[in-house]
Formats: structure tokens, C-alpha cells, sequence
């Protein structure tokens, strides 16, 4: 196997544990510092719960309908770098 096979498998291994792991369930614990940021109220606070969950399943089945070829690398990568941006602008919101 070459080196660059072996670079680009575990880029693309860590990209998915990145996305599974720490983007998945940011939002868990990012909801209650901002339900009381913004002072939301516990049924809107639900209703954003219940539309991350349909967010979930609408991206998996949009998921099953990229192409399986060499081009899911770059779904992946820019999958990744959105979702670092996301957690970028959730962890600086504060600034000016």
C-alpha cells in the first residue's frame, strides 16, 4: 500500500470519527448554555431537538444516494471542514 493510500485512509478515518463523534452530539451539549443564552423556553428548546433529529435521518438518506466511487473523499473532506467551521462560529459567537 502507498504512503499516500495509507495518509488519505486515516484523513478520511479521523474525518468520520469527527463527524460521528464530536459533530454529532455537539449539539446536546451546546443546548443548554444557549436555551439559556437566549432564553428559550423548553418547548421551543424540544422543537429544535426534534428538528435536529429530522435533520439526522434526512441527511442519511441523502447520504445513501451519493456516488460509492473515489469521489466520496471529497464528500467527506468538506463534510468535515463545514463542520469544523460550525464549531468554530458556535465557540466564537461571543466575540465581535
Amino acid at each position: 500500500m502507498s504512503s499516500n493510500t495509507v495518509k488519505l485512509s486515516l484523513f478520511l478515518c479521523l474525518s468520520m470519527c469527527l463527524g460521528i463523534g464530536i459533530l454529532r452530539f455537539s449539539y446536546t451539549a451546546l443546548l443548554p448554555g444557549t436555551r439559556e443564552a437566549f432564553a428559550w423556553s423548553t418547548s421551543f428548546a424540544s422543537l429544535l431537538g426534534s428538528a435536529n433529529l429530522l435533520g439526522y435521518l434526512i441527511g442519511a438518506f441523502a447520504a445513501m444516494r451519493l456516488p460509492q466511487d473515489r469521489s466520496m473523499s471529497t464528500y467527506i473532506q468538506l463534510a468535515a471542514i463545514a463542520g469544523m467551521v460550525s464549531l468554530f462560529c458556535c465557540a466564537f459567537s461571543g466575540f465581535s
